[in-house]
Order: C-alpha cells, then sequence, then structure tokens
C-alpha cells in the first residue's frame, strides 16, 4: 500500500473514532426532556424515490421554510410559489445545494416543575400526548443533533416560563 493511501486510510479511522456512534446519540437523546424526531428525511438519498418527501415539503408552511431554508422559502425566493404549484420542492432544494437532514421534532409538553430550597430544578412531568412541533435542517448528522437539541432547549425553557406564571398567577388570584 502506497504511503497516500495508508496516510488516507488512517485519517480516515481517526475520523472515524471522532465521530459521534449511534448508541452515543441514544444517550444524548435521553438528555432532551422526551424530545423526539417524527418524520426524517435524508434529501441526498430520498432523490430517486421522493414522494414521500415531496409531500413532507408541500405540507410545510411557508412560514417553517423562511425560519429553517431561508434562500429557499418564499420571502427570499421569488419562484418559490411555482416551485410549490408544480410539485417540484425538492428540485428547488437541489437547485440551492440543500442535499442535508430535514426533520420534524416533537417536544412533549412539560409541567409542574419542582425545585429543592435552593432553586435548583429536581423534577417535572411530562405530557407525550401534547407535543410542540418544530422544524429543522442541517447539512450533517451532528448539525442535525445540534439543531435538536437547540429545539428542545428552548421549549424546554418555555415550558418552565410558561408554569412560573400559571403558579405565580394561582397563587395571586384576580379579584
Amino acid at each position: 500500500m502506497s504511503q497516500t493511501k495508508t496516510q488516507n486510510h488512517e485519517a480516515i479511522e481517526a475520523g472515524m473514532r471522532q465521530a459521534t456512534t449511534n448508541r452515543e446519540y441514544v444517550d444524548r437523546f435521553d438528555q432532551l426532556n422526551g424530545t423526539q424526531i417524527g418524520k426524517l428525511f435524508w434529501i441526498a438519498a430520498s432523490l430517486e424515490n421522493f414522494s414521500d418527501l415531496e409531500e413532507f415539503l408541500q405540507e410545510m408552511e411557508d412560514g417553517v421554510w423562511n425560519e429553517i431554508l431561508p434562500e429557499c422559502g418564499p420571502s427570499e425566493n421569488e419562484h418559490f410559489e411555482e416551485y410549490r404549484d408544480d410539485n417540484q420542492l425538492i428540485q428547488l432544494l437541489i437547485d440551492h445545494d440543500k442535499y442535508g437532514f430535514i426533520a420534524e421534532i416533537l417536544t412533549p409538553e412539560c409541567s409542574n416543575f419542582r425545585y429543592d430550597e435552593d432553586g435548583k430544578l429536581t423534577g417535572w412531568s411530562t405530557h407525550h400526548g401534547s407535543r410542540t412541533i418544530n422544524y429543522v435542517y442541517a447539512e450533517t448528522i451532528e448539525g442535525l443533533y445540534a439543531a435538536i437539541e437547540k429545539v428542545s432547549e428552548v421549549e424546554f425553557e418555555y415550558f418552565k416560563n410558561l408554569d412560573s406564571r400559571k403558579k405565580q398567577a394561582n397563587n395571586h388570584p384576580q379579584i
């Protein structure tokens, strides 16, 4: 084996050792307060069998497009409606070199937050029957996880604040 091939092989092995394993992602997802992936598409792998992806894209609201894929969404792309009307939203992604991962993220409602005497969060209730739905796009698996983690953190903080406001309102009933 030539020196270059050996170096390439060693570099690939080193990169694989540094990469997060699927088992590590299982452990990391356990830390996301019940947040799950509802639907997941790897665009690069969906180009031959695209009907489910196209349906998913057609159902996404304009605001979602503008948030997760702004250069493709209707706010910045004057041809967006033409792509949508022609059922060519996958082509829109291709035209903008978007071959990564797009996911629907489900976060269960949390309530009844409990704190110890020092104000440290000790527990809460999770309600899987009531979920928020968010969408993310990322070019890599690690980027996808980071986006999901951010959604989970934002939603968890929202539910903590909502719970706090409800408790304050119950402690101070209006007359």
